[in-house]
């Protein structure tokens, strides 16, 4: 949980595997010594918004209900108040009860994007 200027929301910090000049991601080994690049995404930061008296985050129309469940994921150092869908690696959101979109891009994979999502399932 994470303060935003009069809001709170949660926060994600991911690691995943970093790519090869191929595009496939390197291989992680637990057993041996070897070293482990990796890439990390950041939670995209909500702005507080006078005059709704809530936390915002544009989602670039792919998500039309409130929650808090509702999170991207970005390359840290990315410009919060000025992201583009481009800049934006993960995107969860609600679209109706019971129904939210997920929306990914290299680094993450499929498996890794689903587990994500998974992660924010008791979010409240």
């Amino acid at each position: 949980l994470e303060d935003f200027g009069r809001g709170a929301g949660m926060t994600m910090e991911v690691d995943v595997p970093e790519l090869r000049p191929d595009g496939t991601p390197a291989v992680w080994c637990t057993r041996n010594s070897c070293s482990r690049s990796s890439v990390r995404l950041e939670s995209r930061r909500p702005l507080w918004s006078p005059r709704l008296k809530s936390l915002t985050l544009d989602f670039f129309g792919r998500c039309s209900r409130a929650s808090p469940k509702n999170f991207q994921l970005q390359l840290p150092g990315a410009d919060q108040k000025c992201a583009s869908q481009e800049k934006v690696q993960f995107l969860f959101g609600k679209t109706d009860d019971n129904l939210f979109v997920l929306d990914y891009k290299q680094p993450l994979g499929m498996v890794q994007a689903f587990a994500v999502a998974l992660s924010a399932k008791d979010w409240r």
